[in-house]
Formats: structure tokens, C-alpha cells, sequence
């Protein structure tokens, strides 16, 4: 796959979770180019086209300061994670509204149960340094947790996949969980 192909592929990914409210403003996509490089979402991107990625080398250069905030960690789990190939960290509404006020997430329908079971919700504690810490926390809490996604108390989302269907499919189950269990406290 050729780099167009590529930033294409995350594109198309991209349109399709913001269109679905699973990525905002804010949320970072990327996708494993080769063994050290990875594409990944400039900081401002909309998800509209391609030209909201862009190609990163394995050592910083100029386009570092174009990436999404998260580029870091998306590096470090590429490097420290080989089954990785795409990787997104956004705040999709229900399960983040559901992050906050809660201390683990246990979906009750049969599609939720199955793939998520019962998660802690891992408290970032300290707001101020988490950008530092998370490239690091996030894929220990992988790697000790044998998981490929992670929920945070602030209201955000981080998972990683095999394909872009995964990815998708994860991420969607995951919300449409939570959203069941906000409309179950309803009726």
C-alpha cells in the first residue's frame, strides 16, 4: 500500500467515525505505515479528506508540529504493541458522559458483554500532566491488561486494532453499550 492508499483508507475511516459521532474535534486516528513510520491526524482535522493526515518518520522532524497532540502515543503503541495497525483515542458522547460517573463499565447487552466484559475505568488522577504520562500509562495499561482498549475517567476513549473494521466495530459497540445503559435509567 502506497502512501495515498493509505492516508485514502484513514480517510474513509475517519468520515465514517465522525459521521457516526464516535470522533470530534479533538480525536486522533492514525494507521501503521511500515515497521517505524505511521500516518496520523493533524491537529485541526475534521476527518473530511486526506489531507487530514499526514506521514510521520519514527524520529521527530518538522511534521511533528502539524500531528495531533496524541502523535506520541500513537508512536509508542505502534512501537510497543506489533498487533497494532490502527490506532484512534476520541470521546464518544455516551461512554465517555458514562466514564465520568463511574468506576468500571459492564455493558448489558449480549454484543457488549462479549467483547468488553467488565473494564475499570482508569483514573488519570492529575489533569495538568496527562499528556506527558499517557503515551507511557496507556500502553502499560494495555500490555498488563491484555486489552486493546482502554477508558478513561476523563471522558475519553483509546483503542487499537488489527483493521480498520475492527477498529470501527470496536469503538461502536463499545458507545452503543453505553448508550444502552443511559436509555435502560430512562424507561
Amino acid at each position: 500500500m502506497d502512501i495515498n492508499e493509505a492516508k485514502s483508507t484513514l480517510s474513509v475511516l475517519g468520515r465514517r467515525l465522525f459521521s457516526l459521532g464516535l470522533i470530534n474535534y479533538g480525536s486522533s486516528l492514525s494507521m501503521r505505515f511500515d515497521s517505524d513510520n505511521f500516518i496520523v491526524s493533524k491537529q485541526d482535522a475534521l476527518f473530511e479528506s486526506e489531507e487530514d493526515f499526514l506521514l510521520l518518520l519514527g524520529k521527530k522532524d518538522y511534521r511533528w508540529k502539524e500531528a495531533s497532540k496524541h502523535a506520541l502515543l500513537h508512536q509508542n503503541i505502534y512501537k510497543n504493541i506489533i498487533s497494532a495497525r490502527f490506532v484512534c483515542y476520541c470521546s464518544p458522547a455516551f461512554i465517555c458522559a458514562y466514564a465520568l460517573g463511574h468506576t468500571a463499565f459492564e455493558p448489558q447487552d449480549l454484543t457488549g458483554a462479549e467483547l468488553v466484559g467488565s473494564v475499570f475505568i482508569y483514573d488519570i488522577k492529575q489533569l495538568e500532566d496527562w499528556q506527558d504520562r499517557a503515551p507511557s500509562e496507556i500502553v502499560r495499561y494495555f500490555v498488563q491488561n491484555n486489552t486493546n482498549f482502554m477508558l478513561l475517567k476523563s471522558g475519553e476513549l483509546c483503542v487499537y486494532a488489527k483493521s480498520a473494521s475492527e477498529l470501527l466495530a470496536h469503538i461502536s459497540t463499545i458507545e452503543h453499550s453505553a448508550k444502552l445503559l443511559a436509555l435502560k435509567n430512562i424507561f
